[in-house]
């Protein structure tokens, strides 16, 4: 991950903080814009919707997920209502987009 992002995402982090907001990192296919508010995830083995979106709890996490997508990686501001069913994955209620990063082909960096 590029320095620049880094800072980037530790200032947003504790601005969350300072705001007393919980945030995460959802991969959109699509895109997305700040202050959009995201829909509740569907539960496919529940057959019902969540408590709020599925993001995960780290860059690297949500990275890792998307590695071969294009669309955009948002990080969202919210509270975390639970962990969900893949590895590092939470539910935010009331997820808010606070920050963007998108690519066209696979191959680029997240920018």
């Amino acid at each position: 991950m590029s320095d620049a992002r880094n800072i980037q995402i530790a200032a947003l982090a504790e601005q969350a903080e300072d705001d007393y907001l919980d945030h995460g990192f959802r991969f959109v296919d699509g895109s997305a814009a700040v202050g959009d508010e995201l829909a509740v995830s569907w539960s496919e083995e529940e057959e019902r919707e969540m408590a709020g979106t599925c993001a995960f709890e780290t860059w690297e996490q949500v990275a890792e997920y998307a590695k071969h997508s294009t669309g955009a990686i948002v990080m969202i501001t919210g509270a975390i209502e639970h962990s969900g069913h893949l590895a590092g994955e939470i539910i935010v209620s009331d997820a808010t987009v606070v920050a963007t990063w998108t690519r066209e082909n696979a191959n680029d960096d997240w920018a």
